[in-house]
């Protein structure tokens, strides 16, 4: 999988900036997985066989420049983060910096980091570890989440997962240019977020628009195309399924209304596509 896909969207350039990949059954990854149904021999057959092979899950930042700006669209796992609850990200040792360098992007040139939700692989390089302690990468960028998300961990549901708040979010809140969304989102600068809660509790997609064309970075409202054909296929990570279930109708009617590339989380191939309609199905198109 290449390291750098990029798109433009009116005068707007936007660039995936690859950190890692994990590999997942999908009869593991969708618990009501069924693998006579049509939509999944689409995607997971070779010939007239379903074969079980393990579905790609690509993690990665969206960065995008826009008139003197650059954001952030999540931003990983990061490394050396203590993760002993996900082993494929534990102590992860990556060449993020150095890769956001190489598309001639400095961290101290971000000035925005704008956050559909707070998992692990989604904060992760908000912070690095200057060598004693955890500081924010982006010296100069707004942080910018969904305020549901933060607010979980002030809940008794968020007790095993404090180590992803220490890490990667306290040194954030402790340096103060943070802002929330409220629950019902809104327009932040340029960007608009959309509420699509399921996937957690506060999750949020992200659009943008520019020259009359449309993104909308969809955070984790579907791990794989198969969920966008067919939006009632349920992941294993999702936190509220039929939040989720209508979360996935929302960002499929709001990709068909607007003909928006659609800028996912975990997609593998390019990471990005657009949604059609071919009779009474909807398909999706990498780009």
């Amino acid at each position: 999988m290449s390291n750098f896909v990029q798109y433009t969207i009116g005068n707007t350039r936007v660039t995936r900036l690859f950190e890692t990949s994990i590999d997942i059954p999908p009869d593991r990854l969708y618990v009501n997985w069924d693998p006579e149904d049509p939509n999944y021999v689409k995607w997971f057959s070779n010939g007239a066989e379903v074969q079980l092979k393990p579905v790609t899950l690509s993690v990665h930042t969206w960065v995008v420049e826009s008139g003197g700006q650059v954001a952030l669209i999540d931003t990983g796992v990061g490394n050396e983060k203590e993760r002993t609850f996900s082993p494929a990200f534990h102590r992860l040792q990556t060449n993020y910096i150095d890769d956001l360098r190489e598309i001639g992007i400095s961290p101290e040139q971000v000035n925005l980091v704008l956050l559909t939700h707070l998992h692990t692989d989604h904060i992760g390089w908000n912070t690095y570890n200057d060598g004693t302690r955890w500081v924010p990468t982006f010296q100069n960028a707004k942080y910018v989440c969904p305020k549901a998300e933060l607010e979980f961990f002030d809940t008794p549901a968020a007790a095993n997962r404090l180590v992803i708040f220490e890490d990667s979010l306290r040194p954030i809140l402790e340096r103060g240019n943070f802002e929330t969304i409220a629950d019902v989102g809104g327009p932040f600068g340029r960007f608009t977020f959309h509420p699509t809660p399921g996937h957690s509790i506060g999750h949020m997609s992200i659009s943008f628009e520019e020259g009359g064309a449309r993104a909308l970075f969809t955070g984790d409202t579907a791990h794989h195309p198969v969920q966008l054909e067919n939006p009632e296929l349920t992941s294993i990570f999702c936190a509220d399924p039929g939040r989720a279930r209508q979360s996935r109708s929302w960002v499929i009617d709001y990709g068909l209304e607007h003909n928006a590339t659609l800028f996912t989380s975990h997609f593998s191939g390019t990471s990005a596509g657009k949604l059609k309609r071919s009779g009474n199905k909807v398909l999706w198109d990498f780009v």
